[in-house]
């Protein structure tokens, strides 16, 4: 998909709407958040994560309600349940849009452009690179042992412990320690060791479509402050 919005605006949503899935404790502020952060998924194309959120939304605050109905010692879990998956979804959706709507190297320069500091601009990044590529290499390592018909299921590693040591834990520890050295060598190879900003050669710039999101974080976030505000 083409990125249309500046990696700026981006971050900036995402960390709007992250906070206010968040701090928001009000029932109707949680909905809205959820459901503005299922817009943003399905206005850029991430239809499966948003339909899959959305009935693991329903299904979980279906529940928070009959328990409160039912009372007893298990509605408290249960309520509280729903209110950390609803949390744990809007994360969910956001990162979602965050993947569809920019890059790794778009990050980088919105951060630089925005004058992060390099305290956290690089642990990000070598955050971002690393889980991707260590998904990649247990989803290779799952691969390879049902090929050789080590396991006929991944699930019969988590019923043996130590067989799930030795066959994946191990391979992935030495693997990821591989990783952080390829990591740290590129970075050193692009500069980002030095004391000054390296020079930012991604193209950004705010359009039409960054002012229509913008628009419309700021009515959410309004709604959200002014139930907020109702229920204190």
């Amino acid at each position: 998909m083409t990125k249309t919005l500046d990696p700026r605006t981006v971050l900036i949503v995402a960390a709007i709407i992250g906070s206010l899935s968040v701090f928001a404790n009000h029932p109707t502020s949680a909905h809205i958040t959820f459901a503005f952060a299922t817009l943003l998924a399905l206005a850029f194309g991430t239809w499966r994560t948003a339909l899959i959120t959305a009935v693991i939304y329903l299904v979980a605050q279906s529940l928070s309600h009959a328990a409160w109905l039912l009372g007893g010692p298990a509605s408290v879990a249960l309520v509280m349940l729903a209110y950390m998956t609803q949390k744990l979804l809007v994360l969910v959706l956001l990162g979602s849009f965050v993947s569809k709507t920019t890059t790794l190297e778009g990050i980088g320069a919105a951060l630089a452009k925005m004058k992060t500091p390099r305290t956290i601009t690089l642990p990000l990044m070598v955050m971002f690179r690393f889980l991707p590529t260590i998904r990649s290499d247990i989803r290779a390592l799952t691969d390879s042992l049902k090929t050789r018909a080590i396991i006929d299921s991944p699930l019969k590693l988590f019923i043996h412990p130590l067989r799930w040591i030795e066959l994946v834990a191990v391979p992935l520890l030495m693997r990821a320690t591989k990783i952080s050295d390829e990591l740290t060598a590129s970075a050193l190879t692009r500069g980002l060791g030095k004391t000054k900003n390296p020079a930012i050669i991604y193209s950004m710039g705010f359009t039409i479509a960054d002012l229509a999101l913008s628009t419309c974080v700021l009515l959410v976030t309004a709604a959200v402050g002014w139930l907020q505000m109702q229920s204190s």
